[in-house]
């Protein structure tokens, strides 16, 4: 057979223009050419798929668009937060199909749950309660977004998480920071049966729908405490610009107790000493007056 170099263009994929050489051994040019219509029309398929996975992609995106347009707007409809954070429990369980959704708010170091999804009281003393906020601080802990079942190479600590996924499950957890600037201000942990685990389409929609949401839920957070909390974390943001946002109080008592010591080593300024006192005779004598009269000169 002879040898025929086959030279054909590959439609154009993913922006990217290419052309494919093949050595053919062929007893004449006739096979060649049936051979060359196969490869163009393998290349037209593959064409065509790609296409149709474009396809399905920007539709999934724009599903996915259009639930964290709706979750959002749930979430801002209400008035206050414990309602906004309830139709966010309550929406994303919906959506997603999940057993449980969460959200906790940091209160001084540490997370205090306060909505769970399909649950209008919340028990602290319940064990529930305690494994889902000790898996949001190993969230808030690490300021990383936590998914269990992971891989074992994450750079991740997810103890308390797994011990919330065996517990109550078997379960697939995610637990999303709810950041404000680079400061994380509660966590979101969803959950969920194990064998449906969180996939990165999932992941990517809920980062965005985390991001988007949060100031309309810190902004009801903060309106909704009382003067005294409000004013109180309002000085505490404006000194924290002088002195770091991590133990500020305690960096401002003692800067205060170094400046005291300062102000009493140095500082010189008048003495006043009091000394009051009282002169007392050693001995009295009584002389009585002959007659009736004052005393009109005192010399001495």
């Amino acid at each position: 057979p002879h040898l025929f170099l086959l030279i054909l263009p590959v439609p154009q994929l993913a922006k990217a223009r290419a052309v494919t050489v093949l050595v053919i051994p062929a007893a004449h040019a006739g096979a060649v050419r049936v051979f060359a219509q196969q490869i163009e029309l393998s290349f037209h398929l593959i064409n065509s798929f790609e296409m149709r996975r474009t396809l399905h992609q920007r539709k999934r995106d724009l599903d996915g668009l259009k639930t964290i347009v709706e979750v959002q707007q749930a979430v801002g409809e209400p008035r206050h937060f414990q309602a906004s954070a309830m139709a966010l429990c309550n929406e994303l369980t919906t959506r997603y199909e999940l057993e449980r959704a969460s959200v906790g708010v940091l209160r001084g170091r540490h997370i205090k749950l306060v909505a769970m999804s399909q649950t209008e009281h919340i028990n602290r003393r319940m064990t529930l309660v305690q494994r889902i906020e000790a898996a949001m601080e190993e969230s808030l802990d690490q300021d990383s977004e936590l998914v269990y079942p992971s891989s074992e190479e994450a750079p991740v600590a997810v103890r308390m998480t797994q011990q919330l996924a065996n517990e109550f499950g078997p379960s697939a957890v995610c637990s999303l920071p709810i950041r404000r600037g680079d400061a994380v201000e509660g966590v979101i942990t969803l959950e969920r049966p194990a064998e449906r685990l969180f996939t990165l389409d999932e992941l990517r929609q809920l980062r965005i729908m985390v991001d988007l949401i949060t100031p309309r839920l810190v902004e009801r957070f903060e309106q909704d405490r009382w003067f005294g909390a409000r004013l109180a974390d309002s000085t505490r943001r404006t000194l924290a610009l002088a002195v770091g946002p991590q133990y500020t109080y305690v960096k401002l008592a003692a800067i205060a107790l170094l400046g005291l010591l300062a102000f009493m080593i140095f500082v010189k300024g008048p003495d006043r000493v009091e000394a009051p006192f009282t002169i007392e005779t050693i001995t009295k004598q009584v002389v009585p007056a002959p007659y009736d009269g004052f005393i009109k000169h005192v010399n001495v």
